[in-house]
């Protein structure tokens, strides 16, 4: 496994690889910038593209505990992997703990904002009162002028049983694209690819927004059909 300046040594299902050039443990997933056709937005002209990077890293002081089986883990250098997400993409987002929160903003430029993937089913362990939500900081590529109103909060239930710790469920990430304002022709780079379940979503995410403008569906993959009566549009 490739070695990188983010972390002592790289660890596989949770490794950053935040380099000058497209990292070559990262999943990189975008569509080509050739016209659409009929899958142009309605004003017929294509956005332009931005390049776009999601960071789920194991959260600071996590990693032996999360990941011990493997000998190879290590904890990231939370500043470079942020100096790296601002200097070299258009848009970005970083999963982190509520506990370190305090700490990762000071590292963050001041344009940033927080998101909260709130849990209604989570692991509570010990804790009283229990973590039941987490943070995201993230900095849109773009601005959502002109579409529907999505909240700074996701409700999504944890998931089980898919071979690691911090795997996010489908729902997180159809959020994920809305906050930062992704288009399916934008370059979406999951730099701690992990099972791939965040680049498997894009793909069905942006797929579902090609189909869209052809259908003009008002909503994408994020909305549930319980949100419809209270979003605002």
């Amino acid at each position: 496994m490739k070695k990188n300046n983010h972390t002592k040594l790289a660890q596989p299902d949770k490794q950053v690889a935040v380099t000058t050039s497209t990292p070559a443990t990262a999943q990189t997933a975008g569509n080509p910038q050739e016209p659409l056709g009929s899958g142009l937005p309605r004003n017929g002209v294509a956005p332009e593209r931005k390049r776009v990077a999601y960071a789920d890293p194991p959260y600071i002081g996590q990693a032996h505990r999360h990941y011990s089986h493997d000998p190879r883990c290590a904890e990231v250098d939370h500043e470079a992997l942020i100096r790296e997400l601002n200097e070299k993409y258009d848009g970005w987002a970083l999963s982190c703990s509520s506990p370190s929160l305090q700490m990762l903003l000071k590292l963050c430029p001041p344009d940033v904002r927080i998101g909260s993937w709130v849990k209604p089913f989570a692991s509570y362990k010990k804790a009283n009162p229990a973590y039941t939500w987490e943070p995201v900081i993230f900095k849109p590529g773009r601005s959502r002028k002109g579409r529907f109103t999505v909240r700074d909060y996701v409700d999504a239930n944890i998931t089980l049983k898919r071979g690691l710790c911090g795997v996010k469920p489908d729902r997180f990430c159809y959020w994920l694209f809305e906050i930062l304002g992704m288009q399916p022709e934008d370059e979406f780079v999951d730099l701690f690819l992990g099972s791939g379940a965040v680049t498997r979503a894009w793909k069905a995410w942006s797929d579902c927004e090609l189909q869209r403008r052809i259908t003009d569906e008002p909503f994408g993959l994020y909305v549930q059909r319980k949100d419809l009566a209270s979003l605002p549009h």
